[in-house]
Parts: C-alpha cells; sequence; structure tokens
C-alpha cells in the first residue's frame, strides 16, 4: 500500500453565511479541538497529527446540514466572524462580524492587499490510499451587498509534501 505524507492548510476565508434558500436548519457544534477538526475534514481512514487552528475559538464548528440543499450533509465550518451567523436567514446586510483580527500571509500574496480574521486550520495527514479527496463549499455572507468593491472574499486550501513541488492551492477555478 502506498501512503502519503503531506501537510496541508485549510485557509477557508469569509465562509460566514450561505445566501441560498435552505429546506432544514444547519446544526452547529462547538468546542472541537483541531485535532477533532482535521479528523472532520479528512475522514475516517486518515491519520492525523500537528493539527493546529489559529482563529478565535468562535469562527469554527462542525456542521450538520441534513435536509438542506447546501450539497453537503455534514463537515467543517471555519468562518472569519461570528460562526453562528452562518445558520441564517442571509437577510440582513451586515451580519457578518468585523474583528480585525490577523489576516494570513499567503491568502495576501494572492490578494495583493492585506487580510483580515483569517480562521487557519493546518495540520499533517496519512491517507490509508494513494488518493485524497477533500469537498469544500465556499460562502461569503458579504454576497451581495459587497460585489464590485474594495472588499474581497478569499479561500484557499493549500497542500505540500512529498511529491508535490512546493505548496499548491488546490482551490482554484478550472482553467485559472
Amino acid at each position: 500500500m502506498f501512503k502519503i505524507k503531506s501537510s496541508i492548510k485549510a485557509f477557508l476565508f469569509f465562509l460566514i453565511v450561505f445566501p441560498v434558500a435552505v429546506n432544514a436548519q444547519l446544526a452547529l457544534n462547538s468546542g472541537l479541538s483541531a485535532t477533532q477538526m482535521a479528523s472532520i475534514l479528512a475522514g475516517p481512514g486518515v491519520q492525523i497529527s500537528n493539527a493546529v487552528i489559529t482563529s478565535p475559538s468562535n469562527y469554527y464548528s462542525s456542521f450538520n446540514a441534513s435536509g438542506t440543499n447546501l450539497g453537503l450533509s455534514n463537515g467543517l465550518l471555519l468562518t472569519t466572524g461570528d460562526y453562528t451567523v452562518a445558520v441564517g436567514p442571509n437577510n440582513q446586510q451586515g451580519a457578518a462580524t468585523v474583528d480585525n483580527n490577523p489576516g494570513d500571509a499567503t491568502l495576501q500574496a494572492i490578494a495583493g492587499v492585506n487580510t483580515y480574521d483569517a480562521a487557519v486550520l493546518e495540520f499533517d495527514f496519512i491517507p490509508q490510499n494513494d488518493t485524497i479527496e477533500f469537498k469544500y463549499i465556499f460562502a461569503s455572507e458579504e454576497y451581495p451587498e459587497y460585489v464590485c468593491s474594495t472588499y474581497n472574499d478569499l479561500f484557499g486550501f493549500f497542500i505540500s509534501g512529498p511529491g508535490i513541488t512546493g505548496t499548491q492551492n488546490l482551490a482554484i477555478i478550472p482553467g485559472t
């Protein structure tokens, strides 16, 4: 069996409120450790180590979205503000939390400007097989209020390790 050990940085930026109608309510679970969050993201059969979360504790939780039209039944929610806003509804402009906490240097390099209120989860993992898969949804409470303004939402999903040249961002739009 082929094993890969890689270091992953999951930067999920501005994942606050899903601007779509839902059929059921999003259920959130707080108080998770970095290892618990990495295990949720990686799934079963993956050995997790060195998990670190760099974020205020109200910026992350796990979620259960059973019965909603979100597209994922459960997973990890990383936000740039109070995660409870994700339950919605998103019917108020400016519901986002702005704390002016530190951003992330890697995301700043992509954006070319300072970033703020980053939620960063980093961990090492060893999968049981030679293939890994992560499903993610990027959403923003600030859509559509700030479209074409000086505010931009940013998300990166970075991986590095044996067999990978440098650090690669997996969160790209095909053809870009």
